[in-house]
């Protein structure tokens, strides 16, 4: 007879926030994608981008498909400060197994005009006659791009995965990564008959331009692949699947409401199911029905491990928020419409929120410049969270918070 534990660490193999996905059966509705990504590793001259909103599974989508190529890769996350491009690839290099003291007796300087197509990138200027050398030796000189591919020339294929790329927006020499990356990506495409190697970005991002620069040259080589939300109905089969493989059913008001709330973000579903699974336990240990106030409880520890991990930066904002401002985010995160026009939104609010409707544009300001909470367009006049992960969090407590003055609110300590 299976133990708890061993339920537990099967439950812990399928259920993965924050991490990345195992199997690919355990991702569901990515198959399109999958095929993407799989053509541009399969073609000459060719990188790719994996780019979308925060938790909609990037990294496990690279992740699984280097594993079921059997592909040797390298990653590296930029979350700190002081990464700079000689200190990414030297590691990244490094963890191939690249030696970098290994020296050539002829050191010969490139110009960039002899790089086809010189490229100026976008938010990172490189001089069109920068010299990169071909010396492998860094005692006296720094890591560039064509050092790079010269590491990297007539040697198997190699993958780098460049995970998190988003975080380059704040480091102090986001240029100098920026474009040196983008040259590397060139440099390596433009030789694809003697370097196999590749580079894949992954980052949170709307387009590839926000990430890397804009350059027609830079558009030819790298594939963009967007990964949006999942269907509804992809969400419905994961759970199904999951509760086939545990043993562990979900009863269907709850199945509906993660469905629904999750608005497709794998995080999400992946947080609240875990956590609901764990209440269910502490409720009975000997319990494999997931009831609805497992899933209340449930919902309440995932939000607060939300707003302590992926959403971290925005938990003083929500925390802190007046009433009147966080009847305004849930309005927003409840709007069956998404993004939605200002004015739209202020003729939904209820007759009951005067305080709301009389100084709506006083709180939409606020929630936007001061909190830096919400995004308005200058275009369409739309409004939308600055990070889209918030609303499923936001929208489910939103529709949960019928609570009275005793019950726990959203990050209430009282509550654990």
């Amino acid at each position: 007879m299976e133990t708890i534990n061993e339920l537990k660490s099967k439950i812990h193999k399928i259920f993965r926030p924050g991490t990345t996905v195992l199997e690919r059966k355990y991702l569901v509705g990515r198959e399109q994608e999958i095929k993407d990504l799989e053509k541009v590793l399969s073609r000459h001259g060719e990188h790719a981008i994996i780019i979308g909103d925060r938790g909609v599974g990037k990294t496990s989508l690279v992740r699984i498909v280097l594993k079921e190529l059997g592909q040797k890769y390298y990653d590296r996350t930029l979350n700190t400060h002081k990464t700079t491009f000689e200190s990414l690839f030297k590691s990244l290099l490094n963890d191939a197994g690249i030696d970098l003291d290994i020296t050539e007796d002829e050191k010969v300087s490139k110009s960039t005009s002899e790089i086809k197509g010189g490229i100026k990138v976008i938010g990172g200027k490189i001089a069109s006659e920068k010299t990169f050398s071909e010396k492998h030796s860094y005692n006296n000189s720094a890591l560039n791009p064509w050092d790079v591919y010269k590491y990297l020339k007539n040697k198997d294929k190699i993958i780098f995965v460049l995970d998190e790329y988003d975080a380059i927006h704040d480091m102090a020499n986001e240029d100098e990564i920026r474009s040196s990356t983008a040259y590397t990506l060139k440099t390596i495409s433009d030789h694809a008959s003697d370097c196999e190697s590749k580079i894949i970005i992954v980052g949170v991002a709307r387009s590839s331009h926000e990430l890397i620069g804009k350059h027609l040259s830079i558009e030819r080589c790298l594939k963009e692949l967007f990964l949006r939300q999942l269907k509804k109905q992809h969400v419905l089969d994961f759970l199904e699947i999951a509760e086939e493989e545990i043993g562990i059913s979900f009863d269907n008001r709850v199945k509906t409401e993660i469905v629904e709330n999750s608005l497709g973000y794998p995080y999400f579903v992946h947080l609240v199911s875990l956590e609901s699974i764990e209440s269910m336990f502490e409720r009975d240990i000997n319990d494999r029905n997931i009831t609805w106030q497992d899933y209340e409880r449930g919902f309440e520890k995932a939000s607060k491990q939300a707003f302590q991990a992926e959403l971290s930066k925005y938990k003083s904002t929500v925390e802190t928020a007046l009433p009147s401002e966080k009847a305004f985010i849930y309005l927003l995160a409840s709007s069956s419409r998404y993004p939605i026009n200002r004015k739209t939104l202020k003729n939904l609010i209820p007759k009951n929120e005067k305080e709301l409707f009389d100084n709506y544009d006083l709180i939409m300001n606020t929630l936007i410049i001061e909190k830096r909470l919400l995004h308005l367009s200058t275009t369409t006049d739309e409004l939308r969270f600055v990070d889209p992960l918030l609303r499923p969090f936001l929208k489910s407590y939103a529709r949960l918070n019928t609570k009275t003055d005793n019950t726990p609110t959203l990050f209430d300590d009282s509550f654990e």
